[in-house]
């Protein structure tokens, strides 16, 4: 049986191929794509990409949550809210979260606790911008 990894497959590809889809036709992580999806949230330093259909749902959504989450006065931890992030856009949106890959201008998929990470850290960012 030959191994299906997603490491292994970015072998099997090659640097020319994207890595087949999961069976709910969602990239997997580790997974390299060719394009983003507009439902996609794309992680560059680029400002070009700040525009982004999936960048502009994931900041509205980053910011809808830091109003709930200063609206409650208990100290619910920061990865709850990320995760919450996180879980919406991946189930609701069926949506993944990109890195660029600036070695072949492509983008690779990031895993669960990388989109998680990359949500608390815009959690904060929010936060301190509105603190002014």
């Amino acid at each position: 049986m030959e191994d299906l990894s997603p490491k292994n497959l970015a072998n099997i590809a090659g640097p020319s191929q994207s890595i087949p889809a999961t069976k709910d036709n969602k990239p997997s992580a580790g997974a390299v794509v060719d394009h983003p999806r507009d439902v996609d949230v794309v992680g560059t330093r680029r400002r070009t990409w700040s525009q982004h259909p999936g960048n502009v749902y994931f900041r509205d959504l980053v910011c809808k949550t830091l109003e709930e989450l200063l609206e409650k006065s208990e100290n619910t931890p920061m990865k709850f809210w990320a995760t919450k992030i996180v879980d919406r856009i991946m189930n609701e949106r069926d949506a993944v979260f990109l890195k660029a890959d600036e070695q072949n201008g492509r983008w690779i998929v990031m895993d669960y606790a990388a989109a998680v990470n990359k949500s608390a850290v815009a959690i904060r960012n929010a936060e301190i911008k509105q603190r002014g």
